[in-house]
């Protein structure tokens, strides 16, 4: 029974190939775009589905409607296959195929620690990425030739050349960047301040694409004519009783 406050977490097994299999978990949701979460590599214990961080994504994206799956590389937790940080790409594709078949095309990335760069290596490789999430990645990222929207979360306590190379990336980029006071690098102290930083950036960003939905519709019933009118007063009419 899921009790007021909890989220119904469904087990997932994502084929890579005949010998590999990962575990994950997934989300249910009716809000777009769904969000693939891709954990580290790394051997720590912050590897896999059960880090704090990449659960905490998930139920940020899980307060705001939205689908999610998370998921452990070979060789980590319950997914077959041995341990292989250079196949990780190929782990992090056939979860992204997985949550594709599920839930639609319409889907954001997720990645934290050496799991950003994996996150940004798919948004790049599929090219249709609606968000990306980076949350304290481990080394500078290139983010230019995306089209996706990107938030990056980094902690206080972080290697100073990472922290500025990002800095530098988002002068010219009109995305968001966030620095937590008094996170340490991997997020285990923060952890809290950072689910409600990932949970609000998604609320506005559904909201943002809301109305410009909503702005875009309004310009093409001006553009019909005269005719639309009576239409274009009832649905403004409507927006403001909401």
């Amino acid at each position: 029974m899921v009790r007021p406050g909890q989220f119904l977490e469904r087990p997932a097994i994502i084929t890579v190939s005949d010998e590999i299999t990962l575990e994950g978990l997934f989300h249910r949701g009716d809000e777009t775009p769904g969000l693939l979460v891709c954990p580290a590599v790394d051997p720590s214990g912050n590897a896999g589905l059960h880090a704090p961080v990449v659960a905490e994504l998930a139920f940020a994206c899980a307060r705001n409607g939205r689908p999610s799956l998370r998921f452990s590389h070979r060789g980590i937790g319950a997914s077959i296959g041995a341990r292989d940080p250079t196949r990780a790409l190929e782990d992090a594709e056939a979860a992204y195929a997985h949550l594709e078949e599920s839930v639609g095309s319409d889907l954001s990335i997720a990645g934290y620690l050496s799991g950003a760069t994996t996150a940004t290596a798919i948004a790049k490789k599929v090219g249709r990425c609606r968000h990306l999430i980076l949350v304290a990645p481990t080394e500078p990222l290139e983010l230019s030739e995306l089209e996706a929207s990107v938030y990056v979360i980094l902690p206080e306590e972080m290697d100073d050349r990472v922290r500025s190379t990002f800095e530098a990336k988002f002068e010219t980029r009109p995305d968001a960047i966030e620095v937590v006071a008094g996170a340490d690098a991997r997020f285990l102290r923060g952890l809290e301040d950072l689910s409600r930083r990932v949970s609000e950036w998604l609320a506005g960003g559904l909201r943002t694409e809301r109305r410009r939905s909503e702005w875009i519709e309004e310009a093409a019933l001006r553009i019909a004519g005269p005719s639309m009118s009576d239409e274009l007063g009832r649905r403004t009419r409507i927006r403001d009783l909401d």
